[in-house]
């Protein structure tokens, strides 16, 4: 859980890395991710397609970067404050 990480109390500048980190890691990028994950992986993984496997982890990977831990981390550091 995130209100118990040992570095949380020095987690100051978690808006600043946070929207810098997304600025790297776009939708784009994990579109290139994916690509370097071999097909004889994703065609084990499941009864479906090659490329039905890399949608779901795309999708997966997508909804992540879509749910924020900012608000949980700065409403968690309030107790250290």
């Amino acid at each position: 859980m995130i209100k118990d990480h040992v570095l949380l109390p020095w987690a100051a500048e978690l808006v600043k890395v946070d929207k810098a980190f997304r600025e790297i890691l776009t939708a784009e990028k994990i579109d290139d991710i994916l690509l370097l994950i071999p097909t004889e992986w994703l065609a084990s993984v499941a009864s479906t397609s090659v490329e039905e496997n890399r949608n779901v982890y795309r999708q997966f990977l997508l909804n992540r970067l879509s749910f924020t831990f900012i608000k949980e981390a700065q409403h968690a550091r309030q107790a250290f404050i």
